[in-house]
């Protein structure tokens, strides 16, 4: 449900008509401004259009009116100590929150607002909207699937809209991987296959999922990340059957990045080297095979820390001639507005899909 300024638990009345204030940004700048600051309708609704803000994880509007608040303190002609330390605490603060966007880009979209309704249309009506691509290598019928989706603590969680949008697609058989399990809640009818007290990080958790799933003997593996949200297509799962496989080259990534969208509906092999989104891949068995091999043989370990897998990937299809494909629009939307890697990474500009099919 959209959120609302009428609604809204920080939004508080001044005495005698006098405007309101937002709590939540008052609490956050007490130290440097004690006084209550007005806060205008037209920044509520900015706000509330947002991702739900708290204390450790300011969206946008809140972030900014921090930012300006405590940048005002630093302009004084004298402020204290102590006063000038907390301000710029602040503003470094509001600058981490903040999200690297380019000028054309919206950084207060929040996907996980919006309201995406079920729709029954059949694969033929799919395909009107989203051209088939030439399959030159397809898989057999049934289709064998292995699906897994890999999840991490996240202040704000996502799990659940992930998972509800992946069954109305037809995929109501997968497994839930945990990596770290503080403050994760099991509060699904899951199936759980690995849950780790400690976290080993997102690069190590992905291919040990990947290796779980080679060994369950399925012909089609897919790895679904816990901040991918499915159109609610129901005939989905068939449509991307009948796209495998392209070639006996390739996989399929079901997450199109902005920097990647294409004007036109279609699939196609992505031209370069991949790298913006591992949020839904899919792999037939033999390449999942190829690409743990590789793994094991320490050649991917290009990336610092544990994180890149996209990156990864990108190196290993590129390296073994494996063709990645697209679609364009994007068929899943990235809604992750707190990174499980980057605390502070949002989901907005390059790092989610400025076409998606459920909008179309």
């Amino acid at each position: 449900m959209n959120r609302d300024p009428s609604s809204c638990p920080s939004r508080v009345s001044l005495p005698q008509g006098d405007g309101e204030y937002c709590q939540l940004i008052q609490d956050l700048v007490n130290d440097v401004a004690a006084d209550p600051i007005r806060i205008d309708h037209q920044a509520c609704q900015a706000c509330c259009g947002s991702f739900l803000p708290t204390s450790e994880d300011w969206n946008p509007v809140v972030a900014s009116k921090v930012f300006e608040i405590a940048d005002r303190v630093l302009q004084q002609a004298d402020p204290s100590r102590e006063a000038w330390q907390k301000a710029t605490q602040l503003v470094d603060h509001a600058i981490n929150q903040l999200p690297i966007v380019l000028a054309h880009e919206d950084d207060l979209v929040d996907d996980r607002q919006q309201q995406v309704h079920e729709s029954c249309i059949n694969r033929e009506q799919f395909e009107e909207r989203l051209p088939r691509p030439e399959v030159t290598d397809p898989v057999h019928s049934p289709v064998n699937w292995s699906v897994a989706i890999t999840t991490a603590p996240r202040r704000q969680p996502t799990l659940h809209e992930t998972v509800g949008s992946l069954e109305a697609c037809g995929w109501t058989s997968f497994g839930i991987v945990v990596d770290g399990d503080e403050g994760w809640s099991d509060s699904g009818n899951w199936t759980v296959l690995d849950k780790r007290t400690q976290s080993i990080g997102a690069w190590p958790t992905w291919v040990e999922t990947l290796r779980r799933l080679y060994q369950c003997g399925a012909d089609v593996l897919m790895i679904v990340q816990d901040d991918a949200l499915f159109p609610r297509i129901d005939c989905l799962r068939d449509a991307i059957e009948s796209c495998l496989w392209p070639n006996d080259r390739s996989i399929v990534s079901l997450y199109t990045s902005t920097d990647d969208m294409l004007d036109d509906n279609r699939w196609q092999a992505h031209p370069r080297r991949w790298q913006l989104g591992a949020l839904a891949m899919i792999f037939p068995r033999s390449l999942a095979a190829d690409l743990l091999t590789m793994v094991d043989r320490g050649e991917l370990e290009i990336v610092r820390g544990n994180a890149g897998i996209d990156t990864r990937i990108g190196v290993w299809a590129e390296r073994q001639g494996i063709e990645v494909w697209h679609p364009s629009p994007s068929l899943v939307q990235h809604i992750g507005q707190v990174s499980a890697v980057w605390r502070s990474s949002r989901a907005v500009g390059l790092r989610r899909a400025s076409r998606w099919i459920a909008d179309e």
